[in-house]
């Protein structure tokens, strides 16, 4: 179109000189300069144009969600065919553009959007920088500027729900008879009577006891305690097997991430333990923010530590209180269980349920073929599971593939 009009004003031009017209000589030298006004128009116009993006800081692989960036317009001039580019890392498709319908008037703010999805693996991206783009209201010029806006997003594992696992530890009616002895607080089993402090609940007045001691006195009641579970994942690096989001880490996350969801919505507290290049320790607690912490720590785990899993259980021993649960996720059925022993009975001793997840990584891409790593027959799966069961561990066996969610429907049943 361009160089229609360029090519118009050359003919007009000389045209009017020819024919000594001066109306088309006129034209043929207005034509240059209406285009120079079009270009200043659109640059101006986009140097007064400023966005800024609206997006959550987590999401989980494969969820779908709307990107909104808010659009204003702080210039004198309306903005035509106005188009925001941005970055989307976390899909695969990671460029988007949302196009303004309109004209953004001077003074005017709108808002666009545009669909995205985390189809890429788990962990962190930055997402941006935006790029405007506006024209003239012909069409005829172009102009982009970026605006350094960027942010962090966290794509947390995919999680499954899982309706049944054994998460109380054992005697744990035992032990929290022990430990609320020493506490008051507020579930139905009576505690014992104190003598009314101010600020007490009148509803909890022990008349009898009032009357024969001529004081106020109430009722305390027990302090319910939720169950503890910690959480410990193999980071070893030679335990890594698969490729893309198909890797048995990525299976242990998404184990470890739908279980501390399963254990914190039956209010108990959930700690996470890994051993990578450096420790991993998210310590006790629950509430959906803690949860959140755990499964942003898990979308950043990667298979770069040298603590073999049996060594990592013996450190985190000391971690696990008597009467909780202690769920090992194994990213290999090649265990030997004679290194195990050790920790096992002294967890035993303390009353801790243990609960382990064996991923058959014999299903996955062998990425240490050709060397002298061992390879367990499919056929002794089942012993080790047995083996496992005369420890006192509960077990389960995830392949790759699985429906997740029926994995954990029961325990291995020999």
């Amino acid at each position: 179109m361009k160089a229609f009009f360029l090519t118009l004003s050359v003919l007009a031009l000389l045209s009017g000189l020819v024919a000594g017209l001066p109306s088309l000589t006129a034209l043929g030298g207005a034509l240059p300069l209406f285009l120079l006004v079009l270009r200043a128009f659109a640059s101006r116009s986009l140097s007064g144009i400023s966005a800024r993006r609206s997006v959550k800081p987590w999401a989980s692989e494969d969820q779908t969600l709307l990107v909104e960036i808010e659009i204003k317009n702080s210039g004198n001039l309306p903005a035509f065919a106005l188009t925001v580019e941005d970055q989307f890392t976390p899909d695969r498709d990671g460029s988007k553009s949302a196009r303004l319908e309109g004209i953004l008037w001077p003074g005017a703010r709108t808002t666009v959007a545009y669909p995205a999805a985390c189809t890429k693996r788990r962990g962190a991206f930055t997402v941006g920088p935006l790029t405007l783009k506006n024209s003239d209201p012909l069409g005829l010029f172009t102009f982009r500027r970026t605006i350094p806006s960027s942010a962090v997003m966290t794509v947390t594992p995919r999680l499954f729900p899982i309706d049944a696992m054994p998460l109380e530890g054992r005697n744990r009616w035992d032990t929290l008879g022990q430990r609320t002895a020493l506490k008051a607080g507020n579930s139905l089993n009576f505690f014992g009577t104190r003598e009314y402090r101010q600020g007490d609940n009148t509803r909890f007045i022990h008349w009898p006891s009032t009357a024969r001691s001529g004081k106020w006195i109430v009722k305390e009641f027990e302090s319910d305690l939720a169950s503890e579970v910690t959480l410990l994942l193999d980071l070893h690096y030679f335990t890594l097997k698969g490729s893309g989001r198909e890797t048995t880490l990525d299976y242990a996350a998404r184990i470890a991430g739908s279980v501390a969801r399963h254990a914190i919505a039956r209010a108990s507290q959930v700690q996470l333990v890994a051993h990578g290049k450096e420790l991993v320790h998210i310590p006790l607690g629950g509430g959906s923010f803690h949860l959140m912490t755990i499964l942003d720590a898990l979308a950043k785990l990667s298979a770069s530590g040298e603590t073999p899993i049996e060594d990592a259980l013996l450190q985190t021993v000391p971690l696990a209180n008597g009467g909780s649960t202690l769920v090992i996720i194994f990213n290999s059925v090649n265990l030997d269980l004679v290194k195990y022993i050790n920790a096992l009975t002294i967890l035993r001793a303390k009353g801790v349920r243990i609960i382990a997840v064996l991923i058959d990584d014999n299903t996955f891409l062998d990425l240490w073929e050709g060397t002298e790593r061992k390879k367990v027959d499919a056929t002794f799966i089942p012993d080790i599971l047995k083996l496992l069961m005369t420890q006192g561990v509960t077990a389960y066996l995830a392949r790759r593939g699985d429906d997740l969610s029926q994995v954990f429907l029961k325990p291995f049943i020999p």
